[in-house]
């Protein structure tokens, strides 16, 4: 699969996840709301995510590199991008189930963190 071709599947796909995020928001009463949508939301918020930031962090590498290999930014990009989306929903998971204090958000950013650190290093 060339870098092309994945780019644009990840691109509809975020944008079909971005869609379905911003329509449960507008569509469902956030008080009265099921489990179901309300994983649903998390989930496409996640790939929605996931897919924003792999492909903004693979245009500025690209951007910044010279002459390099392309396709070998995308496994950075992806990695990167899966992390600080877990960060971000994970922060609003917390927040949701009103259990986020500053400590709880420092211990989740420092794990994910370490988590990157230890795929750098190997």
């Amino acid at each position: 699969m060339s870098a092309k071709f994945y780019l644009w599947i990840c691109g509809i796909v975020t944008v079909c996840c971005w869609l379905i995020a911003v329509g449960i928001i507008l569509i469902t009463d956030p008080y009265q709301i099921e489990i179901k949508i309300f994983a649903t939301f998390f989930v496409s918020l996640f790939l929605a995510l996931v897919g924003s930031l792999t492909l903004l962090g693979y245009n500025i590498r690209i951007r910044l590199s010279r002459r390099e290999i392309l396709y070998a930014h995308l496994g950075t990009s992806l990695r990167q991008a899966i992390l600080l989306s877990l960060v971000i929903v994970g922060l609003l998971l917390l927040q949701a189930a009103q259990v986020l204090n500053w400590w709880d958000g420092i211990l989740l950013v420092t794990a994910i963190l370490l988590l990157e650190l230890y795929f750098r290093t190997k």
